[in-house]
């Protein structure tokens, strides 16, 4: 069962993607893309559906090691769903067709990295997933776009470094490189790993290549680079909260303040681009909540994230103050609205479910911190929000939208919030203190709208960023018990 299931998300799109390469029409590479993302949503739906944790080790004792279970199921359907919706948004943009063998390939590596239940193996489908972004990121070799990539890649395999050198830490303590041995392994070896992960992930200070990278690279690609790359990141890191709560706790701290951080970050931002790429800094340290809840946001993020750079990139501007004065096109404006009011926490769209189930395990400042992000959150996408929509007519193929895909999104959402049957409100308190916490932020939005922020664009240069996670790393290891003030 599980060396078919591998064969299927893994095997398979890595075969469809090699043989693209030598089919260049549209038809075909589209083809191999839709086969790829819909047999990664059958296989995530029916171990959903079998509701079972499966463990498979191939290749002998310290061979392989992959599982199949609620956590690995959801994050597999977020690659299926959002892959298959950007590729059926970008069905006739010829900016990436050269570029679309890849996606396949890019499938595979995450779906492989989604399964992984052994630290060696997220190294290697995380290194395989840097590579693919990279060229993707590049498209066109446009100086911008290429700059961007570079510092993915610089940035990344600098993570991964760190990621590499606690992987062999982790097994010389533990001789073992599977993920159930985390729960007794030193915090030495869980925070060297931790800081390659949120560096891959986007996470706090280690998160601020996100607005070069995901603000340059075309429409298509950064949709799926804030809808499902950086989410490689976090999948391992939801594995090491479940495994091992006490570090866990660490790592959610971080989550908090990454929260925080992007959100006050992204209220500043003139660049539309880059503001959503700020957003997923705050959204991912959301996830870091809880394992099981986080992976559910995952979900919603991916799927909300996506929509609002397809629909973001239909805009002639990036620039707000442009986008103020001469308004957007009343079609975009309400496929930005319906996700911006989402991610806001609006109830009945999924993330507003998700949230409550986070922060009722939460307590004092967790929860202080929570709600202020959430408030912060809700100021941002008051720029999407009250952006003002005018009868301005779409012209051109890229400028067109595909009703069919919006409508998928809305669905997805809808039916995301119907399955977790958990949804009620508990009387007027929770939606008050829900719409107060809108309010609040749109609030903040209308005083700060022309108040000119910080500019921390220094802070995004490849020196820094390094600087800073080494920062983040020693306040990890500080946190864990290892160092002392």
């Amino acid at each position: 069962m599980e060396q078919i299931t591998i064969l299927l998300i893994v095997v398979m799109p890595f075969i469809l993607g090699s043989f693209m390469f030598f089919f260049k029409k549209r038809g075909y590479l589209l083809a191999g893309i839709f086969i790829s993302s819909i047999t990664t949503c059958l296989v995530a739906l029916m171990f959903l559906k079998m509701g079972i944790q499966t463990k498979h080790t191939i290749t002998g004792l310290y061979g392989v090691e992959v599982i199949f279970d609620r956590i690995s199921s959801v994050f597999l359907l977020t690659s299926g769903i959002v892959m298959l919706l950007v590729s059926i948004d970008s069905v006739k943009d010829e900016e990436i067709d050269e570029f679309r063998p890849m996606i396949p390939v890019l499938m595979a590596a995450m779906n492989a990295s989604f399964v992984s239940f052994d630290f060696f193996n997220v190294y290697v489908t995380l290194e395989l997933v840097t590579i693919v972004a990279f060229i993707l990121i590049g498209a066109r070799m446009l100086v911008k776009r290429l700059w961007g990539g570079i510092k993915y890649l610089l940035v990344g395999n600098t993570g991964m470094l760190f990621y590499l050198l606690g992987v062999a830490l982790y097994y010389q303590d533990t001789g073992t490189f599977s993920m159930s041995a985390a729960k007794d392994a030193p915090v030495i070896s869980l925070a060297m790993m931790t800081i390659g992960l949120f560096i891959k992930g986007g996470v706090f200070l280690s998160g601020l290549w996100l607005p070069d990278v995901h603000g340059e690279a075309s429409t298509p690609i950064s949709a799926l680079l804030s809808g499902v790359v950086v989410k490689t990141g976090i999948y391992p890191l939801l594995r090491i909260i479940d495994i091992n709560p006490s570090f866990g706790k660490v790592i959610t701290i971080f989550g908090l303040l990454s929260a925080l951080l992007g959100a006050f970050l992204a209220s500043f931002e003139r660049d539309s681009k880059r503001t959503l790429a700020f957003s997923t800094v705050s959204q991912v340290g959301y996830s870091l909540s809880h394992p099981v809840f986080g992976a559910f946001y995952v979900f919603a993020h991916g799927m909300l994230k996506s929509w609002l750079f397809l629909r973001v990139g239909k805009l002639k501007s990036r620039d707000f103050t442009e986008l103020q004065s001469k308004g957007v096109p009343l079609k975009v404006w309400i496929s930005i609205l319906i996700p911006s009011l989402a991610l806001s926490g609006i109830p009945f769209l999924g993330t507003h479910t998700i949230k409550s189930l986070m922060v009722h395990q939460m307590g004092g400042w967790q929860r202080v911190t929570f709600y202020a992000s959430g408030i912060l959150t809700a100021a941002v996408f008051a720029r999407f929000v009250f952006l003002p929509p005018r009868k301005i007519p779409l012209e051109g193929k890229r400028e067109k939208i595909p009703l069919f895909v919006d409508v998928l999104y809305f669905l997805f959402l809808l039916l995301l919030d119907i399955i977790l049957r958990i949804f009620r409100i508990d009387g007027f308190e929770k939606l008050s203190l829900t719409l107060l916490t809108i309010g609040a932020g749109w609030v903040i939005y209308l005083i700060l709208r022309k108040t000119a922020g910080p500019d921390l664009r220094t802070f995004e240069n490849i020196d820094h960023l390094i600087g800073l996670s080494i920062v983040v790393l020693l306040l990890l290891l500080v946190f864990g018990g290892v160092l002392v003030w």
